[in-house]
């Protein structure tokens, strides 16, 4: 999976093949694990660790510590990130 920012321009190239999502309107306090992407664009409170990439997306709010190889953020982050590979933080 790919993303593109606001403008069409390709960001980055996703490290896991399975992506899950926090939809719009969802909240989740928990501390999530595993080896997918995850796409945020709802509301998580809690730790995000993954082997793949974390996308908080223009409405997603993460009252968290996220570690994954790449992160994305496009809006709200409350926490520490550790990004193994890639940080991007993009205008929302």
């Amino acid at each position: 999976m790919r993303l593109k920012d606001e403008f069409g321009k390709m960001v980055t190239e996703l490290t896991a093949t399975a992506t899950s999502v926090v939809s719009k309107g969802a909240r989740i306090e928990a501390d999530i694990r595993g080896g997918e992407n995850l796409l945020i664009d709802g509301y998580v409170k809690g730790s995000i660790v993954l082997e793949g990439d974390i996308i908080v997306g223009p409405t997603g709010v993460a009252e968290a510590e996220l570690k994954a190889n790449n992160v994305i953020i496009q809006g709200t982050v409350r926490g520490n990130v550790t990004a193994r590979q890639h940080l991007e933080i993009l205008s929302s």
